[in-house]
């Protein structure tokens, strides 16, 4: 897919595989301090 986007914007395939590797280490980070705010229900 990056190769497509790379050709597609006339950009290089490692800017999209950034893109995407800063999306997802972004997502843990916002899942991680949602799940840290949420208190958890007792058993």
């Amino acid at each position: 897919m990056q190769l497509r986007l790379a050709w597609y914007f006339g950009t290089s395939a490692q800017y999209w595989l950034y893109m995407q590797n800063r999306f997802d280490l972004e997502s843990v980070d916002k899942f991680k301090t949602e799940r840290d705010v949420l208190p958890t229900e007792a058993a």
